[in-house]
């Protein structure tokens, strides 16, 4: 997000949201305290969303998704964009990369 960059390792989780207590802090008034959460397990990257509003993801090649107090795997390359379509201009997306070792 922006110019910083997070990795997640088996086990562990970040946490997307407005609260400075998030991993990913994201000052937008529409964005929960605590939005989502990103968690890697077995191999796999999970992404819930814990908010009212949803969270967007777009994964690079044309698939997109609206989770909605659900949980989506996520694999390639894309974007997460809490509350808002990834295209529009105040949209503050993430942009994730899978990287498998």
């Amino acid at each position: 997000h922006g110019h910083d960059s997070h990795r997640c390792g088996e086990t562990e989780s970040m946490l997307i949201g407005r609260s400075d207590e998030c991993d990913i802090v994201l000052s937008r008034p529409w964005v929960s305290r605590r939005h989502a959460m990103l968690t890697v397990r077995d191999g796999k990257i999970f992404l819930e969303d814990r908010s009212s509003s949803g969270t967007y993801v777009a994964i690079d090649g044309g698939h997109e998704l609206l989770l909605r107090r659900e949980t989506a795997m996520l694999t390639g390359n894309g974007v997460i964009s809490p509350a808002m379509h990834p295209a529009l201009p105040e949209a503050d997306p993430i942009r994730f990369k899978i990287i498998r070792r």
